[in-house]
């Protein structure tokens, strides 16, 4: 009952320290600028971490719209693909597998009037494949003389081509075939469709086609290049792996979706730890602010806290009503911080006033995705940075100015 009648008093007393000024106003101009300087660090890195996960989900999301969960290859082409297939389901164990597809693919020249650009074909089960991938594939009616391309949407403008009036030439530097070269290396092809990722480096440089015309066009005589596995939990692609490394040695290589676009999750994290080291770093600047009001209002009211220790009140005791003042401005400020980062994160989410250049940053737009985890560690890295800051400052104060008696 003691230990509440004391609680209530520290508050009671900190609320009137702090509202009620001598100078007569709610709060002065040391308060208002200590609320924003830490309202701007709190907004910047709430903006920051939800833009850098917004492309990492955006990433994620345009690599598996193209990508299986693992791939995997042999040097010399796999022989008998349903024998692997087969083989597969004993990984289960590690992992629910919902699809497995076999691709062909090469590399070539395409070649479109003037306009030459190096393009690499897969042949697709398109049945599976587009259940499994949730790829954005446009088709038109096809040509049956020819075979049929669906070009990555970049690609098709880049070469000028509209579906089901085009016909794309392609120069296979090396042969229909590894070795076959400079054989037969240039073929026609109809373009009927065009395909959409998301991500840039696949929109304008891939063309799919069937399977089956893959395998009479190449004359593969069965063989494809790899085999592609989708398992209902993405993330358990790396179990997967690892099991099949074991048994699975050269020339067979076994590799996953994060693996295959390694360089763009690593730079990812990289720009989210400097990004978030340096808001927090931000908010410590930030917080030195509240540090300077609150040394003002302990000086302020010397007076009354001279009076509350002749009457046996603590130093402990009025550490803790001057820490609760601060811990009041650190929380207006970061509240506030909490609006504009989301008013911010809004305005770029639904009006998307920044346009991106997706040869740069593979996305035309920037990515936004807020979560109440991400506001949660802004919150707990602003309040921890705020109260250890107080209590250190305050401790020192104490044994400077009050002496060590508690």
């Amino acid at each position: 009952m003691n230990k509440e009648k004391y609680s209530w008093l520290e508050g009671r007393l900190a609320m009137h320290f702090l509202l009620s000024r001598r100078e007569g106003r709610f709060l002065s101009m040391a308060t208002l600028v200590a609320i924003l300087g830490l309202a701007f660090g709190v907004s910047a890195l709430l903006v920051a971490l939800s833009v850098v996960s917004g492309f990492e989900k955006e990433y994620k999301k345009s690599i598996l719209g193209f990508n299986s969960h693992l791939i995997v290859l042999k040097a010399d082409e796999i022989r008998d693909p349903e024998g692997l297939i087969q083989d597969l389901t004993r990984y289960e164990k590690f992992g629910k597998m919902v699809g497995v597809s076999p691709f062909i693919y090469r590399e070539g020249m395409a070649v479109s009037g003037t306009k030459v650009k190096g393009i690499v074909l897969k042949g697709v089960d398109f049945e599976k494949y587009s259940r499994l991938s949730h790829l954005k594939i446009e088709r038109t009616v096809s040509d049956p003389k020819l075979p049929q391309l669906i070009l990555g949407k970049k690609l098709s403008e880049e070469l000028q081509l509209k579906p089901s009036d085009s016909t794309l030439r392609v120069l296979f530097p090396q042969g229909l075939q590894p070795e076959s070269m400079g054989t037969k290396n240039i073929r026609s092809f109809v373009v009927t469709g065009n395909f959409e990722s998301g991500l840039y480096e696949y929109d304008s440089s891939f063309a799919l086609l069937s399977l089956s015309q893959a395998k009479d066009f190449f004359e593969t005589g069965g063989r494809v290049s790899g085999i592609e596995i989708w398992l209902e939990d993405p993330d358990r692609a790396e179990a997967w792996a690892s099991a099949m490394r074991k048994e699975m040695s050269y020339p067979f290589e076994v590799t996953t979706w994060r693996e295959l676009n390694e360089n763009i999750f690593r730079a990812l994290e990289t720009e989210k730890f400097v990004f978030g080291l340096i808001m927090v770093v931000l908010i410590g600047v930030a917080s030195l602010n509240i540090l300077g009001t609150l040394m003002m209002l302990v000086l302020e009211r010397q007076e009354e806290v001279s009076v509350l220790r002749t009457l046996g009140l603590t130093w402990k005791r009025v550490r803790k009503i001057f820490l609760f003042d601060g811990l009041l401005i650190g929380s207006a400020g970061i509240v506030l911080g909490l609006l504009l980062g989301g008013g911010v994160l809004f305005i770029l989410e639904h009006w998307q006033p920044i346009h991106l250049e997706s040869e740069i940053y593979f996305v035309s737009r920037v990515p936004v995705h807020f979560s109440f985890q991400t506001m949660g560690l802004v919150v707990g890295i602003a309040l921890s940075i705020v109260f250890l800051g107080c209590e250190l400052a305050l401790r020192r104060m104490g044994h400077s100015r009050m002496g060590n008696q508690e």
